[in-house]
């Protein structure tokens, strides 16, 4: 059997049945299985079937319907400029391509607890 973080273990699958994967896609499978090792062999699984043997790191943010960074950066930097016009389009463009609502709110509030650890110089 496997042993390790849910991201060793993805890594391990991977290698097991002969794949490829991004040492950043298998965490991003680990975050969004949120503990769960069978959600995560769930999502490898789905992963696995649209991908051509590698699992890649934008793949993955794709086909799980992740929130990008960049869009994160950019969301964060129209709301510190108050820049109401901005922001308003970027969530509506977000929705609008099928975005969901709790999983904005899920990265939103993990990328400003990691702003707020930069800004105090706290490194996990």
């Amino acid at each position: 059997m496997f042993s390790g973080t849910i991201k060793e273990v993805m890594a391990d699958v991977a290698k097991t049945e002969e794949m490829e994967i991004e040492p950043k896609a298998a965490l991003l499978i680990a975050r969004k299985a949120d503990g769960s090792l069978r959600d995560a062999l769930s999502l490898l699984d789905q992963l696995t079937s649209f991908s051509d043997g590698k699992i890649t790191t934008e793949s993955t943010s794709e086909i799980l319907g992740l929130v990008k960074s960049d869009f994160l950066f950019d969301i964060t930097s129209a709301i510190i400029s108050h820049d109401t016009a901005a922001a308003l389009e970027m969530f509506s463009i977000y929705f609008n391509e099928g975005g969901d609502i709790d999983e904005l709110a899920t990265e939103l509030a993990s990328f400003f607890g990691k702003l707020v650890m930069v800004k105090n110089g706290i490194r996990e």
